[in-house]
């Protein structure tokens, strides 16, 4: 069968079930809307019409901004992007985490490196990098032998938010 998603595809049994469900339900309700019936989209991929109209019927929830995230992800940010913004990916991630805290990121050079997944010998380098830049500031520390507060710069947010616009 054929279904009109994002541009004319034909959809087998295999690739139907290969689909997630979000996306299993909408193409079948794409088809019915198209105006094949529940009988012929049951016959065309060997299931009962039950077995349409429940996966049609089906509710999930999506969470876009989980979407949304993964697709901005450090890891998923093209090199060429990274070079054109003059930032390396370890600096993206400590940036990306620390834009997250309204207030600064009070975080220790141990919690920056588990909660960035950076190397944590590299978290020096990265911090002087994006300090060097003015992307971020040490706002100073709480105590003796606490960790310091960290915040983006009104140059870090913009680039930040460059970085993830063009992603």
């Amino acid at each position: 069968m054929e279904v009109i998603m994002f541009g004319r595809a034909a959809v087998t049994r295999e690739n139907l079930f290969a689909m997630p469900p979000h996306m299993r339900t909408e193409c079948l309700a794409l088809m019915r809307e198209r105006g094949d019936s529940e009988d012929g989209i049951a016959k065309a991929f060997g299931v009962s019409r039950h077995a349409v109209r429940q996966i049609i019927d089906a509710r999930h929830q999506f969470n876009l901004s989980s979407v949304a995230e993964e697709r901005t992800a450090p890891e998923h940010i093209p090199e060429t992007v990274l070079a054109r913004a003059g930032i390396g990916r370890n600096a993206l991630r400590v940036l990306r985490r620390l834009s997250a805290e309204r207030g600064g990121w009070t975080a220790g050079k141990l919690k920056i490196a588990r909660e960035t997944g950076i190397p944590d010998g590299a978290v020096d380098a990265v911090l002087a990098e994006l300090m060097g830049a003015r992307l971020i500031v040490r706002m100073g520390e709480i105590g003796p032998g606490k960790a310091p507060n960290y915040a983006a710069t009104p140059k870090g947010s913009a680039l930040l938010a460059s970085i993830m616009a063009e992603a």
